[in-house]
């Protein structure tokens, strides 16, 4: 039986509508120097995945953030894991961006913009559908 597991990712914007993306660090396990949005995995299911974003944003970002809307939830399957993401959209309060060791770099990008990088699989569409609702 395959075992589902859950994750969590967060689409932060800023005041002038950009996206915020970070390259995850060379290495990482799971899709390492490409580029993602905030994101954890992997997660218990009886996890508070809305607690979880605010952790995460403070630790990958040292930023807080609103959230304003939670996407459907994205099934996927990595190396015969089952996943189930649980997808967030989240306006920054304040800070400035002070990324951890899990990143080397950071971009705030306008929607089109995001397909001109290496991206995690799926982030694209993630993101795109994530505003068309």
């Amino acid at each position: 039986m395959t075992k589902t597991v859950h994750a969590i990712a967060c689409v932060v914007i800023n005041k002038k509508g950009k996206i915020l993306l970070l390259k995850r660090s060379p290495d990482k396990k799971l899709s390492p120097g490409k580029w993602f949005v905030v994101g954890a995995y992997p997660l218990d299911e009886n996890a508070d995945f809305e607690k979880k974003v605010h952790m995460e944003l403070l630790e990958e970002t040292g930023m807080d953030g609103k959230i304003t809307k939670t996407g459907e939830v994205l099934k996927m399957e990595t190396d015969g894991t089952l996943i189930d993401v649980h997808i967030f959209l989240a306006e920054r309060n304040s800070g400035m961006v002070k990324i951890n060791n899990e990143h080397t770099e950071f971009k705030w990008v306008d929607l089109q913009e995001i397909k001109n990088y290496d991206l995690v699989p799926g982030t694209y569409e993630m993101v795109d559908n994530l505003f068309k609702k």
